[in-house]
């Protein structure tokens, strides 16, 4: 690269592109289930390796499928047809309140040895919360697995399908006993977000956030971002700044990492937007908010390299550090842009900023061993003891290619 009588190559960089064709095949077939049992006395075929049960020749309502299915259940059950959990795959998201009691006496008299028979009670659990039946299902979890694993996991099946608001599931959060059953449903309270109408419905989960409330908070929070992404009347920006709100009503440290971590795994969807609410924040958040800024600076040099510098620049959170990665990131996605923009604006620079700049160019040029340009870049850095510290690495990067 020719860049004002200096000869600068950045080396030469390839792209490949690989285009694979994935086709798929629907294989599907037709017949009618054996009134008396699974269809095949084997292990069965389909999706789930239980043994699918065939769809039958004429279509029967929803009610109807779910009476075949219980009886059906019922008599693999007595004959010892492991095809049995073909039925329970449908059932586990389809049974009514009134069909749960029969349901979960069947899952009961499943063997353990035969199948996944904790899961399908876990999420059998969930159905039965999203009927509005939280509390019974939290007391069928506490005797159906007692303290450890199995029961944490079948609380946060409980919290992800609860139908309850999310006031009153932060309320039982807090009656729970254990902080892994805690965990378990904060966790699963984290899936429900993604549902919300607003974030501001989310406001009674910042009362009382603890280490554990929020990561799985602001999992929830970009889970709630991503489904709504594209959606009429959704903005990204305007959600940022109902999350900040939020987060100032708390007087909370913790809702402020919780805001550092949901934007630097959201970023992407408008990485200005994120840097802007991310300088916005009151001095309490800006600490804590530092954290996500070079992830939001990648995120902008992707859209529009210029502007992101010129972002950081004026930016009273940002480091000699933050810009010299980003102008990095710039020169390994496009020398010549980014070498072009520095020469149309170095004079503009702060003294620093221009150093700054000039150092990430040299070590570009020393990745691709073209030591003379990288020389000629730290000739012009105007500070002794920086410049010094410059040409030592050029001296090492020589000395390790010679020693090759």
């Amino acid at each position: 690269m020719h860049l004002k009588g200096k000869h600068v190559l950045f080396g030469a960089c390839i792209a490949c592109g690989i285009v694979v064709a994935f086709f798929a095949f629907r294989i599907s077939s037709t017949g009618t289930e054996e009134a008396g049992g699974a269809g095949s006395s084997g292990s069965g075929s389909g999706s789930t390796g239980h043994g699918a049960i065939r769809e039958p020749a004429t279509r029967r309502s929803q009610p109807e499928k779910r009476r075949q299915d219980l009886r059906l259940f019922k008599d693999a059950l007595e004959k010892g047809d492991p095809n049995y959990y073909g039925y329970i795959d449908s059932l586990n998201e389809s049974f009514t309140l009134a069909e749960f009691e029969q349901y979960w006496e069947l899952l009961k008299k499943t063997s353990p040895t035969q199948g996944p028979k904790i899961a399908f009670q876990q999420l059998a659990l969930g159905r039965l919360a999203s009927l509005g039946e939280t509390d019974q299902a939290l007391t069928l979890a506490r005797e159906t697995f007692g303290p450890g694993l199995n029961h944490d996991v079948a609380i946060k099946a409980i919290f992800s399908g609860s139908s309850l608001p999310l006031d009153q599931l932060t309320e039982i959060i807090s009656t729970l006993d254990y902080e892994s059953e805690k965990s378990a449903a904060l966790k699963g309270v984290a899936e429900n977000i993604g549902k919300l109408a607003s974030l501001e419905d989310a406001r009674p989960l910042f009362l009382n956030l603890s280490d554990l409330s929020r990561s799985a908070l602001a999992d929830g929070i970009t889970r709630y971002f991503v489904n709504n992404s594209g959606q009429a009347g959704f903005s990204y920006e305007t959600s940022l700044s109902t999350l900040s709100d939020l987060c100032k009503s708390s007087s909370n440290k913790k809702s402020w990492e919780l805001f550092a971590r949901v934007l630097g795994s959201s970023a992407a969807m408008d990485p200005f937007a994120a840097w802007k609410l991310a300088n916005a924040a009151p001095a309490p958040g800006q600490e804590s908010l530092r954290g996500a800024l070079p992830q939001i600076s990648l995120e902008m040099i992707k859209v529009a390299p210029g502007e992101a510098l010129e972002a950081i620049r004026n930016s009273s959170g940002s480091s000699s550090k933050l810009l010299e990665s980003s102008f990095s990131a710039w020169l390994d996605a496009d020398s010549h842009a980014a070498g072009e923009w520095f020469l149309k604006n170095h004079q503009t620079l702060a003294g620093a900023e221009a150093t700054t700049l000039r150092r990430s160019i040299v070590r570009l040029a020393l990745r691709s061993s073209e030591f003379e340009s990288a020389r000629n870049w730290a000739s012009e850095i105007a500070q002794p003891e920086i410049k010094e510290q410059v040409l030592a690495e050029i001296r090492a990067a020589e000395a390790k290619k010679g020693a090759k």
